[in-house]
């Protein structure tokens, strides 16, 4: 990456290859190297890319190589798509010819909770630390880096996607599923990501040392994290402190709650899940903002980033503006719940408001500006004065405009929202219940998340 990971510079140069060896790689169908390979061609890594078989066929139209000691050069990242079996003995390879990065795809480790498993781990753990290999994995689907761009994943949820737009949030996750989910999530709503990175079982890179490294990471401006378990937490905390002092936000789902999610993050990570209370008072003492779905953390993940870095709230008091009372008092209502107050508009905050709203309008917070008012052109002209009239006002932190469908003023009403997201000096949220056409993605276009429920 273009970064200043400062003392993390292995999580740097795992991440920012300028050659690549993929191991394993054939053209035989449902191979994951040959896929590795095409998706790396596809989507423009800037160097050489060098595909390891025993036959040396061709792969992609790329020529093979038996071994990584033949290479042509020592490469600077190896992605390792063989099984489990064979991933301590290619470490020692890479190594021995002088590469001491990779990522390892294969499962049926130690999250198998088999003998065998646990055993080959072992070893895998053994070879890195006696070589000093850097390893992303092993069960995981790889990472990718827009910044580069690299994609050293074999995640198939890029076969749906034509280009890779690059974005602010990075994603580190224990679970690869999540985080493909949550990217093609960011990528249907109109935005990019700087990074992807699954973890998986974390022989040598923790979590804990990719939350670091993101947020050391000058394109990184929100971090979207599913986290399972930590071996250790001293470290762990570290991180997330690190990342509050960057300014970074870490929007985080943290599972295994219940037994039965403890259970299956055993099995899936071999993750070890510690008791809840204790996961949530560290995460609100680092002042992560835990989240319980992937949409969720997507939500809050694009609208932080959408957000210039001096613009994050400052305090709890939100202003509501909406063309419906109903929606207003289920926002506020959802307000309350997350610790957010929905405070009066001081008086002289509602003397300069009722000259610019319709007479049917309520000017206290939430602010009911009812439908007729984007149906009244000197009231729609007034609309954008009156919301900086509650802006203004000191006991409000943040705005919430709700717009309901009206199909036949989104540009206009699209417009004021483009203005207030431009000009105003706190944050404001956007919400289009049931949107026109294009609505939502014309927003996008502008760098402004929008919801469709308050």
């Amino acid at each position: 990456m273009k970064a200043n990971y400062l003392a993390t510079p292995d999580v740097a140069r795992l991440l920012a290859p300028r050659s690549i060896v993929v191991i394993g790689a054939s053209d035989k169908p449902g191979n994951l190297g040959a896929d590795t390979v095409r998706r790396l061609l596809r989507f423009k890594f800037p160097g050489p890319v060098w595909p390891v078989n025993r036959s040396q066929e061709p792969v992609a139209g790329l020529p093979a190589f038996d071994s990584v000691a033949s290479l042509p050069a020592v490469a600077d990242l190896a992605i390792m798509a063989i099984p489990a079996e064979g991933l301590a003995q290619a470490v020692r390879d890479c190594a021995v010819a002088g590469t001491l990065f990779g990522v390892a795809y294969a499962g049926g480790l130690a999250e198998s909770g088999s003998p065998e498993g646990i055993a080959l781990q072992k070893e895998l753990e053994k070879a890195c630390r006696e070589t000093g290999f850097t390893l992303c994995g092993p069960n995981c689907v790889g990472y990718i880096n827009t910044a580069v761009p690299v994609t050293a994943t074999f995640a198939t949820a890029l076969h749906e996607v034509e280009t890779l737009p690059a974005g602010s949030i990075s994603i580190v996750s224990q679970s690869g599923g999540v985080a493909t989910t949550a990217m093609s999530i960011i990528l249907e709503a109109g935005f990019g990501i700087r990074a992807l990175i699954s973890s998986g079982n974390e022989v040598t890179v923790t979590f804990a040392d990719y939350i670091t490294a993101l947020a050391r990471d000058n394109g990184t401006r929100v971090i979207a994290a599913y986290l399972e378990g930590v071996p250790d937490g001293p470290a762990f905390a570290e991180s997330l402190a690190e990342a509050r002092r960057h300014g970074k936000p870490v929007v985080m789902i943290k599972s295994g709650a219940t037994q039965a999610s403890a259970r299956a993050a055993l099995a899936h990570t071999g993750s070890l899940v510690g008791e809840d209370r204790v996961f949530d008072a560290v995460l609100k003492e680092a002042g992560v903002i835990r989240v319980n779905s992937i949409e969720e953390m997507v939500d809050v993940c694009t609208f932080l980033s959408s957000l210039p870095p001096d613009r994050m709230p400052k305090g709890t008091g939100i202003g509501i503006i909406t063309f419906g009372g109903g929606n207003g008092v289920l926002a506020a209502d959802q307000a309350d719940q997350y610790g957010l107050t929905t405070p009066p508009l001081a008086p002289e905050t509602v003397e300069k408001l009722r000259p610019l709203l319709v007479s049917v309008a309520s000017a206290a917070n939430p602010v009911d500006l009812t439908p007729s008012t984007a149906f009244r052109p000197e009231a729609l002209a007034r609309l954008t004065d009156a919301i900086r009239v509650v802006a203004a006002d000191p006991a409000i932190h943040s705005l919430m405009f709700i717009a309901a469908s009206l199909g036949s003023k989104a540009q206009e009403i699209g417009d004021i929202m483009i203005e207030l997201h431009r000009t105003l000096t706190i944050p404001v949220s956007t919400c289009w219940a049931s949107p026109p056409k294009g609505a939502i993605a014309r927003l996008a276009q502008s760098g402004i998340a929008a919801c469709v429920e308050p």
